[in-house]
């Protein structure tokens, strides 16, 4: 027998680097905490009142307790500030940038493209958004992709169950569903490679923002996702969400105008 080492070829040293001792723990209670995470969101999302917050509270205190009871390192949930791996992921950046140009243009060319958007409101509205999609992301990848990753005993193979637990998590909601069936995908895959939340947060915000505002109010309903989206009312000047818009700079305000090429 031989005195060399095994070696590894370049796929299985990137994602074998990830799946450490320490998350040798049962599959049962890998399964468990996802099933667990995934239906207090969805308890969450189709409940509403004291309900809804009592859902809330205990998914924010299961994902979180459950995270800091494996102790992970911060760079292995992604919050990862290394340059190198800041740039090699940017490219999604860049496409997500090049997707919301091309779905402004075509919206503008159909006369849904909303109207009152300033340079301050779209800095606010960029802000606000990556802040809300870092923690989307987080609980996407940094909760579930981690314990698919080594439940399955791999990172390839831990990708699509992610995206599909992103996409469902946008139920019953047609236009976030299909952007979070592409994106669930190509998000994940960036985490995957590079182990960062930022830029796919970022990535994540500019289309989201492009969708709130190339999008009619009355199509995508607010970005309304679960019980809030069957309640909704066309035409409803119910307030869109917790995050300031674009294009209602001002509190209080609403512009669903679109404009007329």
């Amino acid at each position: 027998m031989s005195g060399d080492a095994p070696t590894l070829s370049t796929t299985e040293s990137v994602d074998s680097v990830f799946l450490s001792s320490k998350e040798d723990y049962s599959r049962w209670a890998q399964g468990a905490e996802i099933a667990i995470a995934f239906l207090a969101i969805q308890a969450t999302l189709w409940s509403s009142g004291r309900v809804r917050l009592c859902f809330h509270l205990f998914a924010a205190f299961w994902i979180v307790s459950t995270t800091l009871l494996h102790r992970k390192k911060i760079a292995r949930l992604g919050f990862n500030i290394d340059k190198s791996a800041l740039k090699r992921s940017a490219w999604i950046i860049w496409m997500s940038l090049g997707v919301s140009l091309a779905l402004a243009v075509v919206a503008y060319f159909a006369g849904t493209l909303h109207t009152g958007i300033t340079l301050t409101g779209l800095g606010i509205h960029l802000t606000a958004y990556s802040l809300w999609a870092l923690m989307q992301q987080f609980i996407a990848q940094s909760y579930f992709f981690i314990r698919f990753e080594s439940l399955l005993g791999s990172g390839k193979r831990a990708v699509l169950p992610t995206a599909v637990l992103f996409t469902a998590a946008h139920l019953p909601n047609p236009v976030l569903l299909i952007a979070t069936g592409l994106g669930g995908v190509a998000l994940t895959e960036v985490f995957r490679r590079y182990r960062t939340l930022y830029t796919i947060a970022i990535a994540h915000a500019v289309v989201g923002v492009a969708i709130t505002l190339c999008v009619p109010d009355d199509v995508d309903r607010h970005m309304r996702v679960g019980i809030g989206y069957l309640r909704y009312h066309p035409g409803s000047h119910a307030k869109a969400g917790f995050l300031p818009r674009a294009d209602q700079p001002a509190i209080g305000t609403k512009s669903t105008t679109a404009h007329r090429p």
